[in-house]
C-alpha cells in the first residue's frame, strides 16, 4: 500500500526543522575526530525519521539524497542566511579593526595637537611673564627714580633753607661785628690823627 502523502510545509516549519538537523550534523562533525579518507561519516545523534524526510520533500539513498524543490530552497536559505550572518559578523569585525585603528591615529593625533597646543600656550605665557616681569622692573625703576628726584630735591631745599637761615642768624652778628670793626677803625684813625698832630706841633715848637 502506498504510504499516505503529508501536506505540504509551511517554509517556517521545514525552516526550523532543517535548521535542527543542520545543527545536529554540525555538531556530529565538530565531535567526530578528523580521520583519513576511508572513515565513516559522522552520524547524527537524531537520525530524522522518513516522515520527517518526506515531510521535507526529500528521499534517502543508500549513497545519495535526494531533494526536491521546496528543500533544497530551504537548505539555500538557511546556507545563505548563515552565509549572510558570518559576512555581516565579518564586516563588523573589520569595521570594528578599522574603527579601532582610526580611533587610536585621532586619539595619537590629538596627543600631538595637544602637546603642540600646550608647549603653544607655555611659550605664550613664558613671554607674557618675560613681559610682566620687564615692564615691573621699568616701573620699580621709575618709581624709584621719581622717589630719588623727590629726596635729591628735598635735600636740596632743605640745604637752601639752612643757608638761607645761617646767613639769617649771621646778619646781626655780622652788622655788630662790622659795626665793632668800623669803631675799631675810627678809633685807630682817630688816635693816628692826635699822634700826627702832637708831632706836628711839636715840630713846629722845635
Amino acid at each position: 500500500p502506498s504510504t499516505p502523502r503529508l501536506p505540504p510545509a509551511p517554509r517556517d516549519a521545514a525552516a526550523e526543522l532543517l535548521g535542527c538537523l543542520a545543527v545536529d550534523l554540525f555538531q556530529a562533525m565538530r565531535a567526530t575526530p578528523l580521520a583519513g579518507a576511508g572513515s565513516e561519516p559522522p552520524t547524527l545523534s537524531r537520525p530524522p525519521s522518513n516522515d520527517q524526510l518526506k515531510f521535507l520533500g526529500s528521499q534517502v539513498g543508500k549513497t545519495k539524497v535526494f531533494l526536491r524543490q521546496q528543500a533544497y530552497q530551504c537548505l539555500e536559505r538557511l546556507r545563505h542566511g548563515r552565509l549572510r550572518d558570518a559576512s555581516s559578523s565579518i564586516a563588523n569585525a573589520i569595521r570594528c579593526s578599522l574603527c579601532f585603528r582610526r580611533f587610536h591615529k585621532l586619539k595619537a593625533a590629538c596627543a600631538v595637537i595637544i602637546r603642540a597646543v600646550r608647549v603653544f600656550l607655555a611659550v605664550v605665557e613664558a613671554a607674557r611673564r618675560r613681559r610682566r616681569r620687564s615692564a615691573a622692573t621699568r616701573l620699580q625703576a621709575l618709581r624709584r627714580g621719581i622717589v630719588g628726584r623727590r629726596a635729591a630735591q628735598a635735600r636740596r631745599r632743605l640745604r637752601a633753607v639752612q643757608r638761607v637761615q645761617s646767613w639769617i642768624r649771621m646778619l646781626p652778628a655780622w652788622r655788630k661785628y662790622r659795626g665793632i670793626i668800623f669803631a675799631v677803625v675810627a678809633l685807630q684813625c682817630r688816635l693816628r690823627r692826635n699822634r700826627a698832630r702832637r708831632q706836628v706841633l711839636e715840630r713846629k715848637r722845635a
